[in-house]
């Protein structure tokens, strides 16, 4: 049970122990109160619990994409260009939730072009666009490599799914289709 609760658990325990007393005790508007109290309290903390639960269940929040991502992805993306303009929305909202969510780094810790990682974040929002969104994408981390050998693949790694990725693939990766068949598409397959 997590701790924070215990103060609330012994507080109700002790509130709604006392109203059996109480009536035993012949005092029925003391027992009258303690119910009410009761209620107001237990409404309350329930109230509290749905507040905080809702905001650890947001998550991370979206990466922003602004105007110069969105003419980045007419320039480079076929299958944006198709998109009707609520759905070029969305695909911006997919994006920008997986850029927030999946950590992306490289194996030698140089700087990441935005490209490198709109590519990853493009190549899985097409390949997973027809199914229902989610946000657990089956990895959390990408690893651009240098030494890859123009290879994509999943690692597990401590009960987390990390993803492989030859950085060449990632900037020689210029135009995005409807079919997604890059070799940065398909890995997505695999899941």
């Amino acid at each position: 049970m997590n701790k924070r609760f215990i103060g609330w658990v012994v507080f109700f325990f002790l509130l709604l122990s006392c109203v059996p007393i109480f009536v035993e005790l012949k005092w029925f508007v003391a027992a009258k109160s303690m119910g009410i109290i009761t209620v107001v309290s237990l409404s309350i903390a329930l109230w509290i619990w749905r507040i905080q639960s809702a905001r650890q269940a947001i998550g991370n929040k979206r990466v922003s994409i602004n105007l110069n991502d969105q003419y980045w992805l007419n320039k480079h993306c076929s299958f944006y260009k198709k998109l009707s303009s609520k759905d070029k929305r969305v695909f911006e909202d997919r994006i920008g939730l997986f850029l927030a969510d999946v950590n992306m780094y490289t194996e030698n810790k140089h700087q990441l072009a935005k490209d490198e990682c709109f590519s990853v974040a493009m190549s899985y929002v097409i390949s997973s666009w027809s199914n229902s969104f989610s946000r657990s994408y089956g990895i959390s981390k990408v690893c651009f490599s240098d030494n890859s050998d123009g290879q994509c693949e999943i690692k597990k790694i401590a009960e987390e799914y990390i993803l492989y990725i030859d950085i060449s693939l990632a900037r020689a990766q210029t135009s995005y289709d409807d079919n997604n068949s890059s070799p940065l598409g398909q890995v997505w397959s695999s899941f």
